[in-house]
């Protein structure tokens, strides 16, 4: 379907970094059809596109707002150590989104991604949300083939209510689940928990498979959260509110890729044995960007209340203010 766009006012403009370093796919498919289609979707809604084929360091990260990095293919190091520092302290700076994308452990012809990768980023940032190594099968809904499947399940938090609209079918193309970390110190491996079953502070699963979904696990490495074969409520993709240093940027992870791979969740249609499949991932990914781009973090603000009577004193109240737009329902 064609997203709804507004555009953002130009004086306001942000700025979005999109990662193509770490070996990104470059198979026509997405790269021709749907990235191109993306990127052109980004700057109607106002935003500055800026392309990464280099790596990532704080001189290109300076005066970016928003970041998605996605599809790291290679060896468990190829994102090195000096440009997760430099994610770091631009993240922490405040008032930041960021997209960091899973795939599943299917051995690709491309080489085969590295979902730790995504992982390191991840706990360098805190997240409390990460991919499992493994692989989402479905049988029914799927375009085609039950590697294929499709996310058919929308959060129904009235929040997220802008993020989800006219969304019900996302391709999530040779995908993995998402579990998450319920520790105040969160990393991959401290109390991992299914998040359909699991309230964490601030994160909240924006997309999940359908009920027919399961996991097809394709190598030796099980998943962490899950078991082999489990089907049920499987999360696709979360978003994560009040993050970082000073609690105010926003942390999305997805099982497949917004852009950079074969078919990315940004495909707004699949074509598979000459049956067309219409999707609403251009939409969602849209509307989660939008979201995170403008999402204002509650501000709290001590009020000093005098007390009367017998021994007069003076207590604060403090009153926490949410953006009319952003407020939780």
């Amino acid at each position: 379907m064609s997203p709804t766009l507004s555009s953002s006012d130009p004086d306001d403009a942000k700025t979005i970094l999109i990662d193509y370093s770490h070996g990104q796919d470059s198979s026509v498919y997405g790269r021709v059809y749907f990235d191109p289609l993306l990127f052109s979707n980004l700057t109607a809604l106002g935003y500055e596109v800026v392309i990464a084929y280099g790596g990532i360091n704080s001189s290109i990260l300076e005066d970016v707002d928003g970041f998605l990095l996605c599809s790291i293919r290679g060896l468990m190091d190829e994102i090195l150590p000096n440009e997760i520092a430099a994610i770091v302290d631009w993240f922490n700076q405040g008032n930041r989104f960021i997209w960091v994308a899973y795939d599943s452990d299917y051995p690709s012809p491309g080489g085969p991604f590295i979902n730790g990768n995504s992982t390191l980023v991840l706990e360098a940032l805190g997240s409390h949300v990460y991919g499992e190594h493994t692989h989402v099968w479905d049988d029914e809904m799927n375009c085609g083939s039950n590697y294929r499947p499709i996310a058919t399940v929308t959060s129904d938090n009235p929040f997220f209510a802008d993020i989800v609209r006219d969304v019900d079918s996302v391709l999530m193309h040779g995908a993995t689940c998402l579990y998450g970390s319920n520790s105040d110190d969160p990393d991959s491996t401290t109390n991992p928990v299914r998040l359909h079953n699991t309230t964490i502070g601030n994160v909240t699963p924006l997309l999940y498979y359908s009920p027919t979904a399961y996991i097809h696990d394709s190598d030796d490495l099980l998943p962490i959260a899950h078991s082999n074969y489990e089907n049920g409520s499987l999360v696709a993709c979360t978003i994560e509110l009040n993050a970082g240093l000073n609690r105010s940027s926003v942390i999305v992870v997805s099982g497949s890729a917004p852009y950079g791979s074969y078919c990315p969740m940004s495909a707004y249609y699949y074509i598979s044995d000459n049956q067309t499949y219409a999707l609403d991932g251009d939409q969602f990914i849209l509307q989660t960007i939008e979201f995170g781009m403008n999402y204002s973090p509650p501000v709290q603000i001590a009020i000093p209340i005098i007390l009367g009577g017998i021994g007069v004193g003076i207590i604060f109240a403090v009153i926490i203010i949410y953006d009319w737009k952003r407020r939780p329902q």
